[in-house]
């Protein structure tokens, strides 16, 4: 999908129902160059992802409504899905490995470090300038 906006940045969605965590996430993505828009929930979510066109989305393991997991499964099946990156502080992301592996494209833990970050938007080739 790769959508460049008119003002050269990327699109990113970030799921999470805990909002300092939320906009943290946020700030640093949009430090580093990027449109962000943001959703507490799945359902709210699932109509950004629709009406947004997110090039990334990091979404909380635990949501209300379900998680990241479930969500990514249930996008995934559009023929342009945007990338996932699970953001989790909760979760043993080592005992879900394989089911991180089938659904998300990378994982990410929290607090989220802005180095971190960047090397994973790098590993998953859509690194984005500063604007």
């Amino acid at each position: 999908m790769r959508t460049v906006f008119n003002d050269g940045r990327l699109r990113a969605l970030v799921i999470d129902d805990d909002l300092v965590s939320r906009r943290v996430l946020s700030h640093r993505l949009s430090r580093l160059g990027w449109d962000v828009v943001e959703a507490d929930d799945v359902g709210p979510a699932t109509v950004l992802a629709a009406t947004q066109s997110p090039d990334v989305i990091f979404g909380d393991y635990l949501l209300p409504g379900g998680n990241g997991l479930e969500l990514f499964a249930v996008l995934a099946d559009d023929a342009d899905r945007p990338l996932f990156v699970l953001v989790t502080g909760s979760i043993d992301v080592a005992g879900l490995q394989g089911r991180v592996d089938q659904a998300a494209d990378a994982y990410l833990t929290k607090p989220v470090l802005t180095s971190l970050l960047r090397d994973c938007l790098e590993k998953l080739g859509v690194a984005n300038s500063p604007g």
